[in-house]
């Protein structure tokens, strides 16, 4: 796995840890806090929830294209690999096209 797909990890799992200790946090002590202490909780807690949800968002759009990067270059190089001149023809004109694409 590659640099983005490392980080989308970790988002996901950093993510799945704020549920989890909100969770427990508001089970242990929501009782005793008052409405709007447990509000002001509830609202800081949904807002560190969509910023890390558009960071996630973002490193899926990162880690996609970094798959797309690594399977294109592993075509190209099978294609190089593979020996015959068409193939390293079809293989100079697609790395050419690929190079004019924006991700």
């Amino acid at each position: 796995m590659g640099k983005q797909t490392d980080n989308l990890n970790a988002l996901r799992e950093q993510k799945a840890l704020k549920e989890r200790l909100y969770a427990d946090t508001m089970g242990r002590f929501g009782g005793q806090m008052n409405d709007a202490y447990r509000n002001y909780n509830a609202q800081n807690h949904a807002i560190s929830m969509r910023l890390l949800e558009r960071e996630i968002q973002q490193a899926e759009r990162l880690a996609d294209a970094e798959r797309a990067q690594e399977i294109t270059e592993q075509v190209l190089k099978n294609l190089t690999d593979s020996g015959g001149k068409a193939a390293k023809d079809i293989a100079a004109e697609l790395q050419k096209a690929l190079n004019g694409l924006k991700l």
